[in-house]
């Protein structure tokens, strides 16, 4: 005899440190069940919820790293542009020729 499957919800999700969890939640939503461990890959959590909960869908996570990386990315753009414009800022208040046109001592 197999138990019935639950009613509810499984999601699973990407954490901000990249590791993976699901999670339970009940069809009032006023329950959540969170698994005890995280996991390395999405399928491990995935494989994880459906054992625990056999017969309830996991669906797809909404694709949100594309984000985080883009305004990663962009904020190290604006930080090599503004480390430049440091640099040709700093050098331009200097006169072409400051310090190479000092004799050397013998």
């Amino acid at each position: 005899m197999s138990p019935a499957a639950p009613g509810g919800t499984v999601e699973v999700w990407r954490q901000d440190d990249g590791a993976w969890r699901w999670r339970w939640v009940s069809p009032d939503g006023a329950t959540t069940l969170v698994s005890h461990r995280s996991f390395d890959e999405r399928e491990e959590a995935v494989e994880s919820a459906q054992e625990a909960y056999p017969g309830l869908p996991v669906p797809e996570p909404e694709p949100a790293a594309p984000r985080r990386r883009r305004v990663r990315r962009l904020a190290v753009a604006a930080a090599v542009v503004m480390a430049v414009a440091v640099v040709v800022r700093h050098r331009a208040g200097r006169p072409a020729s400051a310090g190479h046109d000092v004799p050397r001592r013998r």
